[in-house]
């Protein structure tokens, strides 16, 4: 939405919404998948399929099968996430 009328809810150039906290868990990888995909243990016993986040991507993070990660969970979906670095 690019601007709004008076009385209309919504955001105009800008504004920014609200993001909500993503949960973020340490884990070990387990292994190396196809398409910089990564299998991951939580810390916890849960398993998460996770892929490098870019910021991790372009600071040429090196990810490896036993190494200690950062895992942001998706809001939505708890078994998908997204490795932003590593412990």
């Amino acid at each position: 939405m690019i601007g709004k009328s008076p009385g209309e809810p919504g955001l105009t150039r800008g504004e920014e919404q609200e993001k909500t906290p993503l949960v973020e868990l340490t884990g070990s990888v387990r292994r190396s998948l196809a398409n910089d995909l990564y299998e991951v243990e939580l810390a916890d016993g849960r398993q998460v399929l996770a892929h490098l986040a870019s910021g991790a991507r372009l600071r040429a993070t090196r990810v490896g099968a036993g190494d200690r990660v950062r895992v942001e969970l998706a809001k939505y979906d708890h078994t998908r996430g997204r490795i932003v670095g590593r412990v």
